[in-house]
């Protein structure tokens, strides 16, 4: 595809990645728009499977930190020794500690 017909088509599409990934693909002043596509897709995939990955870690501690504050709840703990015990602010604990015994209420 021809270099002006490739910027023309990045800028109207909105998608600034295009125009930065250009130089990659310019050959004989010609643009190789499957390829600049193909690499954005396998980048943005990547990005979104890292990120995911991510949001899942971070689930699974909240989902520990969790069974363990109602596990020290079952032991008649209170919220300042738990706090004291995991060594965090009572104030980060306070939420999951209200939400734990909520979801014990309801069991």
């Amino acid at each position: 595809m021809e270099e002006d017909a490739y910027d023309m088509i990045a800028t109207c599409s909105s998608i600034k990645e295009l125009l930065s990934i250009k130089t990659f693909h310019r050959k004989d002043g010609k643009i190789n728009m499957c390829q600049a596509i193909k690499e954005l897709l396998a980048d943005e995939r990547r990005i979104g499977l890292e990120e995911g990955i991510e949001r899942g870690i971070e689930r699974g501690m909240e989902q520990t930190l969790m069974l363990i504050i109602r596990k020290k709840i079952r032991k008649n703990l209170s919220l300042d020794m738990i706090a004291d015990d995991l060594e965090e602010d009572i104030e980060v604990i306070r939420p999951i500690y209200e939400v734990v015994k909520k979801q014990m209420k309801n069991e």
